[in-house]
C-alpha cells in the first residue's frame, strides 16, 4: 500500500497504539509482540470498523475477537502463527488468510520481522476453517457468510494468495466475483445507516430524557420552595396570633376577607384598574392616597 493511502485514512497511530495496550493490559494478555491496522481499514471504505491483529507471547489460549467502539481487536499467541495448530484446533479463522493479513498490515506496535510468519500457501487447515466459518455464519450472519463464500474462491482461485488485497469488495471484483461484491457493498451501506441512525436516536433519545429530568428537577424545585413559602408563612402568623392580642389579629383577618369578598362582585375593568394602581404605588408613583372605603367607591365608579 502506498504512503499516501494510508495518510489519506486519518487514522491516530498513537491513539490506536494506546488503546490496544490498555485493552490487552485489562484483559491480562501477555506481552504484545506486534499489532497492525488490518485490510479494508486502510482501503476505500474507511467509514467501517478499524480492524487490528494483535500478537501476544502465550496469552490468549485461542484467538479471541473482541470490539471497543469503533475498534475491532483480534488477539492470538505466537503458537496460532502454524498451520498445524489450526489443523490441530480449528476455530473458523482462515490460517492462509491471516497470515497475509499479517504480512500486510500497517505497524501499530513491533516489528513484523520479530513474527516467523510461515510461507503461507494454501492447505488442507484453511478448507476445514473455510466449511467451518460457512457452517457458522449461514443464518447468523450474512456478511460473513459471503466473506466465507469469497475466502472459498480465493483459495480456490490463488493457492498461495498472489491476487489477496486489503478490501473484500475489491478482492471480489479482482476474483471477478461482481455477485458477491455488490452484495457486500450493500451490507456495508446498510450497516453504515444503522449506526448513522442508531447514533441520531440515541443522541435524540438523551436529549429527550436530558429535557425530561430537566423539567421533573424544575417541578420539584419549585414545589419544594412553594412548600417552604407556606410552611414559612404559617410560622409567621401564628408567631403573631401568639405575640398579639385576639383584637388586633382578628381585625386584620376581617380586612382579609372583606376584601376578598369584594374582590369577588368585582368586574374585569375594575379588578384590572386596581391591579393598575397597586402597580403604580408599588413602582413609588405618587397616587391619590384612598383609605379602604373609598377605594371600593372609586373601583366602583370606573
Amino acid at each position: 500500500m502506498k504512503k499516501k493511502e494510508i495518510e489519506s485514512a486519518n487514522i491516530d497511530k498513537r491513539v490506536l497504539s494506546l488503546l490496544v495496550q490498555s485493552t490487552c493490559k485489562e484483559l491480562g494478555w501477555a506481552n504484545i509482540i506486534y499489532a497492525g491496522i488490518v485490510g479494508s481499514s486502510l482501503a476505500t471504505l474507511r467509514n467501517r470498523d478499524i480492524d487490528i491483529i494483535v500478537v501476544t507471547s502465550t496469552t490468549p489460549e485461542i484467538p479471541s475477537l473482541i470490539h471497543h467502539q469503533h475498534v475491532s481487536l483480534l488477539a492470538f499467541s505466537k503458537d496460532w502463527l502454524k498451520y498445524e495448530k489450526h489443523l490441530e484446533k480449528p476455530t473458523g479463522l482462515v490460517p492462509s488468510i491471516l497470515f497475509k493479513s499479517l504480512e500486510l498490515s500497517e505497524p501499530l506496535i513491533g516489528n513484523k520481522n520479530d513474527l516467523d510468519i510461515p510461507m503461507i500457501k494454501v492447505s488442507r487447515a484453511d478448507w476445514i476453517n473455510i466449511e467451518i466459518k460457512k457452517k457458522r455464519y449461514e443464518n447468523l450472519d450474512k456478511k460473513n457468510y459471503v466473506v466465507a463464500l469469497l475466502f472459498e474462491k480465493l483459495l480456490a482461485a490463488s493457492p498461495d494468495l498472489s491476487k489477496y488485497s486489503f478490501d473484500n469488495i475489491k478482492m471480489a471484483d479482482n476474483l471477478g466475483e461482481k455477485q458477491i461484491a455488490n452484495v457486500l457493498l450493500e451490507l456495508y451501506n446498510e450497516l453504515q445507516l444503522k449506526k448513522t441512525s442508531s447514533l441520531y436516536n440515541i443522541t435524540k433519545n438523551r436529549f429527550r430524557n436530558s429535557m425530561k429530568e430537566k423539567s421533573k428537577d424544575n417541578l420539584k424545585k419549585f414545589l419544594r420552595e412553594n412548600q417552604k413559602e407556606r410552611f414559612r408563612f404559617i410560622d409567621q402568623w401564628a408567631e403573631y396570633v401568639r405575640t398579639h392580642s385576639d383584637k388586633d389579629w382578628s381585625r386584620q383577618q376581617n380586612v382579609i376577607i372583606n376584601s376578598c369578598i369584594r374582590t369577588a362582585s368585582m368586574t374585569k375593568e375594575q379588578y384590572l384598574a386596581m391591579k393598575k394602581v397597586e402597580q403604580e404605588m408599588k413602582a413609588g408613583k405618587k397616587v391619590k392616597r384612598f383609605n379602604q372605603k373609598d377605594a371600593v367607591k372609586y373601583l366602583k365608579s370606573l
